[in-house]
């Protein structure tokens, strides 16, 4: 899996071992990306289920100039640490503008004072949307 456009096109990204992540697709990301180019320059993204970080990293490397990234595995959460490292080091942006929160989502609250979102992607297991959407 890699970083599909911007400035950071063609980096790998890591994903944790097994099946406990389901990384958005090449393509997956590609459309939604299309359909929202004009709104990532600058913007503040919230990359929810983060996983791998791919929906946050690809508005990374499209120009998105701050975000947070939400996500409770501990392995998923190494992966994107990682990630958003080579990323940052390919557009040279400075990791300190992201945030990694290693947290539920349903539980985590953005920073107070934290300016609202411009960019919000939500991607959850398929197994918890049933759960997870009332909420």
């Amino acid at each position: 899996m890699r970083i599909s456009g911007g400035d950071a096109r063609g980096i790998t990204l890591r994903v944790p071992r097994g099946d406990a992540v389901r990384p958005a697709t090449d393509g997956m990301r590609q459309a939604v990306f299309s359909s929202v180019a004009a709104r990532v320059p600058g913007a503040i993204f919230l990359d929810l289920f983060a996983g791998s970080g791919a929906y946050g990293l690809e508005a990374l490397s499209r120009g998105a100039s701050r975000g947070y990234f939400v996500e409770k595995s501990n392995a998923a959460v190494q992966c994107l640490r990682q990630n958003l490292a080579a990323v940052c080091k390919s557009v040279r942006r400075e990791e300190r503008d992201f945030v990694i929160a290693a947290a539920d989502v349903l539980a985590w609250a953005l920073p107070a004072g934290s300016p609202a979102p411009d960019l919000i992607f939500v991607d959850p297991p398929y197994p918890i949307i049933q759960d997870i959407a009332p909420k």
